[in-house]
């Protein structure tokens, strides 16, 4: 694994060699980086199954969320903010922060609502 351009961003003077071993003691496999091609498959399938067991798990959620919808139990959150207050304060000449201190919420959070 080459780590040059990693610490040239972080300012290092000089390129150093980075070595990583990750071992599974109980299943006693080890990858330590070398060209193996035992190594190289067995990530591959490792790779392979974790993309399939997270597609799964989407897929999963999707339609759990798409039969909560159609019972009426997934209406989503509440709102956090009043939008209308926000704009009303910001009307009325309030800067951002003064109307983030009055209403409770983040300057972003108004920045947010003003653009929208």
């Amino acid at each position: 694994m080459d780590s040059t351009p990693s610490l040239k961003a972080v300012g290092c003077p000089r390129p150093m060699p980075v070595s990583v071993a990750i071992i599974f003691v109980k299943e006693s496999l080890t990858f330590n980086g070398e060209d193996d091609k035992f190594q190289n498959i067995m990530v591959t399938m490792l790779g392979a199954v974790y993309q399939f067991e997270r597609s799964m798990l989407l897929e999963r959620q999707r339609e759990g969320i798409a039969l909560a919808k159609a019972a009426g139990k997934y209406t989503g959150g509440k709102p956090r903010i009043d939008r209308d207050k926000v704009l009303k304060c910001l009307s009325e000449g309030m800067s951002v922060g003064a109307t983030a201190k009055w209403l409770g919420i983040s300057p972003s959070t108004v920045q947010r609502t003003k653009a929208l």
